[in-house]
């Protein structure tokens, strides 16, 4: 039993119009806590009354049919009762940014298309989002980004963020700074060869996030962006009479 039932008198609002026979609005459903309950709107047309509950909570995803019988021949249903269905509950919501390149601020950011459509819904899109793939996150993660209120050019981080009717903080995307994505300086190196032999020079290493290019020499190939590979041309006359080859 409710407050309602057992303290009528003080807590069933509506008891006066009830006894009188005029109609009164009582809600059936399940409650916050998955229990079935019955109440009563009280005067301040806001609150409801408790009058009874389970005494068991329901499982989630059960579906019930409204039932409902008289507890005398006086009583009516006054109108034809209205279903309100409960809104899908909102994901998790995990808010990340990124400094990405350094100095530039991307946000909001968030690990699942759910979290981004729902807060570019709950925001006033259309539930909406687009993905970002950074090349100084070494995660290589994708990452969602709502279209409402996307920021791809802030110039401070984010603190925390309001929009949702709460506080929530803002974690940082570990990120590779600028000077971590920059090539090592290539070293002019001189080397020796005979005309017409087979030339094979690693010039960068293997697997590396960059591609080298290398300029006014078209006999020779860059294999793979790492490795210059060719034949040396023949050398026309002789050294002090033509230097250039």
């Amino acid at each position: 039993m409710g407050n309602a039932w057992h303290g009528a008198n003080t807590h069933f609002e509506a008891r006066d119009e009830w006894l009188a026979g005029d109609p009164i609005k009582i809600k059936v459903g399940i409650d916050e806590n998955g229990f079935i309950a019955i109440s009563s709107l009280a005067d301040d047309g806001t609150t409801w009354k408790l009058h009874a509950r389970t005494a068991y909570s329901v499982v989630e995803g059960a579906e019930f049919r409204l039932g409902i019988k008289m507890g005398d021949t006086t009583a009516r249903v006054y109108t034809k009762p209205k279903v309100h269905l409960l809104e899908p509950a909102a994901p998790t919501m995990n808010f990340r940014y990124i400094e990405s390149p350094d100095g530039v601020f991307q946000y909001p950011l968030f690990a699942t298309e759910d979290e981004a459509n729902y807060y570019d819904s709950e925001n006033g899109g259309s539930g909406e989002s687009h993905t970002h793939v950074y090349a100084d996150d070494p995660t290589n993660t994708t990452w969602y980004m709502p279209e409402t209120n996307a920021v791809h050019n802030g110039t401070s981080a984010p603190l925390f963020d309001l929009t949702l009717g709460q506080s929530a903080s803002y974690t940082e995307i570990t990120s590779l700074t600028n000077a971590d994505q920059v090539p090592p300086a290539f070293t002019d190196t001189t080397i020796t060869v005979d005309e017409l032999s087979a030339v094979n020079y690693q010039v960068s290493p293997v697997d590396v996030g960059y591609t080298t290019t290398i300029g006014g020499i078209p006999a020779w190939s860059l294999v793979d962006g790492t490795t210059l590979q060719g034949t040396a041309p023949e050398v026309t006359g002789y050294n002090d009479v033509n230097p250039s080859d």
